[in-house]
């Protein structure tokens, strides 16, 4: 068996020819930039490592906008969260074709292979705790490359100097007067001119995953174990130690709470790349964020999808609520696929799993019972000022457009 983990230049080079190999369209252009985001798949037995989802984005619905329960729109497009969405549709299929997974029928779950492990790239600091750090010149740190200066990025506000790399998170309503104050360890909502998002920072979404899994709800309640990532990469900016203490170092003196025993909070790996690794699109002076985001997984249908203010580009209004006007990474498709998947365990024979078309998505999630039960005492107890989407309850059912 090799080692557990490829190096931090090996996945930033697979994950950079891999975005690089996609069709030019939704690419930003010579003058936009964006953030890549990649989940990357590693067999440690054969030693092959691939990526398995692509994400790319830096827009957020502000919270006005939030208008629809249906699940057909993607509130938060930041690259980390697509990727994470289509890493979800990847791992649906490879449950469906039994890729790496085997049912197991005492308890009834599906089980990872062991000698499989995930591993994160993005090619910049997750906004939020993540992007707060000094900013260190000496040649001897190469961990970290100096940000240029940009008076109209969003993340320039807030009092930056130029020591110190900022985040346009928001705090939340506290006694804190300055929301754009730059106090390490905090919960913040998305960086945003204009109207304030009701989305976590992606830093506090990570944080969540390291702990729960980065499967989510729906899936957790038919795995037989959280899925975690083994190790985070990042290439340009960068910090080590501000992403471990964004992840999981700013919970141990708070994390004495006790939550079943599937989850536990992970320690992932976390590395630079080498600095003459460079995304193409990434920050400069002279270039606009891009408006578009992308999203691939390594699945059989409809792998590659561009996503326009949280809809799917050039639908046309007659098709803009069906499932053809639908990005296959929101919340509605894949509640689709996980009910293709799940009640078809068995090869067409009944289901093991207590799920049906008519149940809603929330119940669905619900149904995950652990999970829901941690989801609370972290709330209660870790993540005190988590976001509430008021009146946005997901109820929904499956359409049969």
């Amino acid at each position: 068996m090799t080692s557990s983990a490829p190096s931090a230049d090996r996945i930033a080079t697979v994950s950079l020819h891999k975005f690089k190999s996609l069709p030019k369209t939704g690419k930003p252009s010579c003058n936009e930039w964006t953030v890549l985001s990649s989940i990357l798949k590693y067999n440690q037995n054969t030693d092959v490592l691939e990526v398995v989802a692509i994400g790319t984005g830096t827009k957020c619905l502000g919270k006005d906008y939030i208008l629809s329960s249906s699940g057909e729109i993607i509130n938060d497009s930041h690259a980390e969260v697509m990727s994470r969405r289509g890493f979800l549709r990847y791992i649906l299929d490879s449950v469906r074709q039994r890729k790496h997974f085997t049912f197991d029928d005492a308890n009834k779950k599906f089980r990872l292979d062991p000698t499989i492990s995930f591993h994160f790239f993005t090619t910049h600091p997750p906004c939020g705790d993540a992007s707060i750090f000094d900013i260190k010149d000496d040649d001897d740190e190469p961990y970290c490359k100096k940000p240029k200066q940009d008076a109209n990025n969003d993340d320039n506000v807030g009092g930056r100097i130029p020591s110190t790399h900022a985040t346009g998170g928001k705090l939340f309503e506290t006694d804190v007067i300055d929301l754009m104050s730059q106090d390490i360890g905090e919960i913040r909502t998305k960086p945003g001119k204009g109207i304030r998002t009701l989305s976590v920072s992606c830093s506090d979404k990570l944080s969540r995953w390291n702990i729960l899994g980065i499967q989510g709800a729906l899936l957790d309640s038919i795995l037989e174990r959280p899925i975690y990532l083994s190790s985070f990469t990042i290439c340009g900016v960068g910090n080590v130690e501000s992403i471990e203490r964004a992840i999981w170092k700013r919970w141990l003196n708070k994390y004495s709470i006790t939550l079943p025993e599937r989850y536990r909070m992970q320690n992932p790996t976390v590395t630079v790349a080498n600095g003459n690794i460079e995304f193409e699109f990434s920050h400069t002076d002279s270039r606009t964020p891009s408006s578009n985001s992308i999203v691939w997984c390594d699945v059989e249908y409809r792998n590659l999808e561009i996503a326009v203010g949280g809809k799917r580009q050039g639908v046309t209004k007659k098709k803009l609520n069906t499932s053809m006007g639908r990005l296959l990474i929101s919340k509605m498709e894949i509640y689709r696929q996980f009910l293709d998947v799940v009640l078809s365990v068995h090869d067409g024979k009944q289901s093991t799993f207590p799920f049906n078309r008519l149940m809603s998505y929330s119940d669905a999630k619900n149904s995950a019972e652990e999970y829901r039960l941690a989801w609370i005492t972290l709330k209660e107890e870790v993540f005190k000022k988590w976001t509430v989407k008021k009146n946005i309850k997901y109820d929904f059912v499956l359409k049969s457009d």
